[in-house]
């Protein structure tokens, strides 16, 4: 990843990975901007740092450190819903949030469809071992026969509305972030 930043009127070309922030010349930060970069890189710098992010300080020439250093989609995802959702604020700030951030890639209804299942899962691993054959056949049969009902369209939608997820486009994907009221 290579960035573009102006520093004093001055434009300059930094690879982050080459070149220590603390080496860079001391001033304001005017503009930062991506110059070369992956899907990733790209998508977060043009899509979400630069409508959300108002201003620089020499902490964001740190926090972009960091983002280069990066290596999963997912941690350029979970910086731009942060970006998102949180609206303006410094970048260095979303950056050391971002590990709390838990994602699922795709749809809300892929995130209700996986959660369902896990959950019927859960609870079929959990029927008493006291339970004859019979039995137990018959709750595991009545479970799968809930989740062939159970709509995870609407499942999904209700939990968007209700806050409990938020699907959102990143990088030409969508994500569902399962914890946003904790950011």
């Amino acid at each position: 990843m290579k960035m573009q930043l102006t520093i004093n009127n001055i434009t300059i070309q930094w690879d982050p990975l080459e070149t220590s922030a603390d080496e860079l010349p001391e001033g304001e930060i005017t503009s930062l901007r991506i110059a070369e970069g992956d899907d990733g890189e790209t998508a977060l710098f043009d899509d979400f740092v630069a409508k959300n992010v108002r201003s620089f300080g020499r902490q964001d020439l740190d926090a972009v450190e960091e983002i280069a250093a990066y290596t999963h989609d997912y941690q350029y995802a979970a910086v731009a819903f942060l970006l998102e959702h949180r609206g303006s604020t410094t970048l260095s700030d979303v950056v050391d949030d971002a590990g709390d951030v838990i994602l699922h890639r795709g749809t809300a209804a892929d995130w209700a469809t996986s959660w369902l299942e896990e959950q019927a899962d859960c609870v079929k691993a959990l029927l008493p071992t006291y339970m004859d054959g019979y039995m137990k056949k018959s709750v595991v049969e009545f479970i799968d026969e809930l989740l062939r009902y159970a709509s995870a369209d609407d499942y999904g939608r209700d939990a968007g509305f209700n806050g409990e997820i938020y699907e959102f486009d990143f990088a030409g994907e969508t994500w569902t972030c399962t914890n946003p009221n904790e950011h």
